[in-house]
């Protein structure tokens, strides 16, 4: 994995690629998004075809109610008592809850030679979790059933691949992306969308004091945001997985540039990824890129288009604003173009033009 750009954005959010191996030592240890083969999904994991709904996906930033955090795995939404298998062979490495009955959990190796490796499926109903530390695990086995959840939440299982973490926190993990695409059953074939920022636009510019700006008459240094997101089998709609975009003027590329949403994120209560980039002042939850995580309606996903990311490094970071300088372009006519890309591949492209006079 490249640790290039990796932005993830509920609200407006900057994860730049100079933060993991510097928070924590053991992540630069962190093993490649190559797990020895497909795996079938842990709900519907016999169906060929599962086209399962998702109503949170990798990264997206979620709140917990007493504070925000980046999304650290899928939710796969099932029925309360609905079974939830194992997707490959391994051992039971942990068996707990983070707190109360809804959040009891598996960890379980990623093959049985793993001692630190392994994925996890949380919100099993603790009566029906008949494993337990040490037991061995075959592909397919029935490690138990979804518990109840609330009334504004469907009963789903939490999954992630995760890797201990070295904390004096017993139950601290890292945790990393499976792309969709990784799971051998799952089906979505609903494109990704853009919404519009302003107006009817998919491009929303702000000057660094989140003033709007006129898309024809951009000057000084500015913001450009997108607003985009995937429905995965699913009213409630999730992060897309890649962002590409360039920058052209008289036909000629100026930049661009990709970004992918798979960055390594700590678990919910150690939560030093977040507060980092929180203290950037990258991202916002103030209008007019405000969102609504409850209830659903009227969710977005805002990313905002970092420039010059190879040269930030964590010492710049904190007096890095992310903002473009229009003065270093000639005056004239631009366009934007913009793909965006869901886990299993499915795009969807739009194109804007815009003007800079300085």
């Amino acid at each position: 994995m490249s640790l290039n750009l990796r932005i993830s954005s509920l609200f407006i959010l900057f994860l730049g690629p100079y933060a993991f191996t510097q928070i924590e030592t053991d992540t630069a240890s962190f093993p490649e998004h190559e797990h020895k083969g497909l795996i079938g999904t842990p709900l519907n994991y016999f169906d060929s075809a599962a086209f399962v709904s998702i109503d949170n996906a990798y990264g997206q930033v979620y709140d917990y109610g007493k504070y925000h955090a980046l999304h650290p795995g899928i939710d796969f939404i099932g029925q309360e008592d609905q079974e939830v298998f194992a997707v490959k062979d391994g051992t039971v490495l942990d068996k707990y809850t983070t707190v109360g009955d809804r959040h009891w959990r598996y960890i379980i190796s990623d093959g049985f030679e793993a001692k630190e490796i392994g994925y996890m499926y949380a919100h099993l109903k603790e009566p029906s979790m008949h494993l337990n530390i040490g037991d061995t695990v075959k592909a397919g086995m029935i490690l138990g059933t979804l518990t109840r959840w609330s009334k504004k939440y469907a009963p789903h299982c939490h999954f992630s691949y995760v890797k201990r973490a070295k904390s004096p926190q017993k139950r601290a993990y890292w945790v990393y992306d499976i792309p969709l695409n990784h799971f051998s059953n799952f089906r979505d074939t609903t494109k990704p969308e853009f919404l519009p920022v302003y107006k009817k636009e998919f491009l929303g510019v702000t000057d660094t004091t989140g003033k709007s700006q006129d898309l024809n008459n951009l000057s000084g240094k500015v913001n450009f945001i997108i607003r985009c997101q995937d429905l995965a089998n699913s009213k409630y709609p999730i992060l897309v997985r890649k962002l590409v975009y360039q920058f052209k003027h008289d036909d000629v590329v100026v930049t661009k540039d990709s970004m992918v949403f798979d960055m390594p994120l700590d678990h919910y209560y150690h939560n030093s990824i977040y507060s980092i980039y929180s203290s950037l002042n990258l991202f916002s939850l103030k209008k007019p890129y405000q969102t609504i995580p409850q209830p659903w309606k009227g969710i977005a996903f805002y990313i905002k288009l970092i420039p010059g990311y190879e040269e930030v490094s964590r010492s710049t970071a904190e007096t890095y604003d992310g903002s473009w300088d229009t003065r270093s372009w000639r005056n004239g006519k631009y366009i934007l173009e913009v793909r965006i890309e869901d886990g299993l591949g499915n795009t969807a492209h739009r194109t804007l033009p815009f003007a800079v006079k300085n």
